[in-house]
């Protein structure tokens, strides 16, 4: 019984650490990490002197490459996600004014998860083609098909988008 009691006194022990403050959490210097579909490299955003960026980490050979970054004033970063083991998607938004009137556009970009420095569009608008707005809603990132993901975008009605099957390489856009 004696046990039973020193166990259940012990278990009823907190140990209280000092709480951490706010900013501890605000100011670090990394975040969203992501690993790529192969186990291989990392992904994550980051701060560095006034810039935000993304970069990789190839976890065998622990070599760090930037492969696109921001001071938010052109353009600003938002979500990336790894679309095979050797490209990353991000998405950017750019800010735009048509007379006195505000407004956001966001493109969907394709980075070399390598740091070759190329980046590119998913989609590019054929010649006359309507330039929707928005094109970085990815609807499905097709798990047996690394090489396309499912995208809305509204290039026959701008009220409302359709879905469209897009490999991710060549820009082909198919409607799905």
């Amino acid at each position: 019984m004696f046990r039973i009691f020193i166990i259940l006194f012990v278990m009823s022990l907190q140990v209280k650490a000092d709480e951490l403050p706010v900013e501890a959490f605000g100011s670090l210097p990394v975040s969203g990490v992501a690993l790529s579909p192969d186990g291989n490299k990392i992904a994550y955003k980051g701060v560095s002197d006034g810039y935000i960026f993304i970069a990789s980490l190839n976890l065998k050979t622990k070599k760090k490459k930037y492969l696109i970054h921001t001071d938010n004033k052109i353009f600003k970063l938002g979500w990336f996600r790894w679309a095979n083991d050797n490209i990353i998607l991000v998405s950017a938004h750019y800010p735009n004014q048509l007379g006195a009137v505000k407004f956001g556009e966001n493109r969907l970009l394709k980075v070399a998860a390598g740091g070759s420095g190329s980046v590119a569009p998913v989609f590019v608008p054929k010649k006359n083609e309507r330039i929707p707005q928005y094109q970085a809603n990815v609807i499905d990132f097709i798990p047996d098909d690394p090489d396309h993901i499912l995208i809305a975008l509204n290039l026959d009605h701008w009220q409302y988008p359709d879905v469209y099957k897009i490999n991710i390489a060549s820009a082909r856009v198919r409607r799905s």
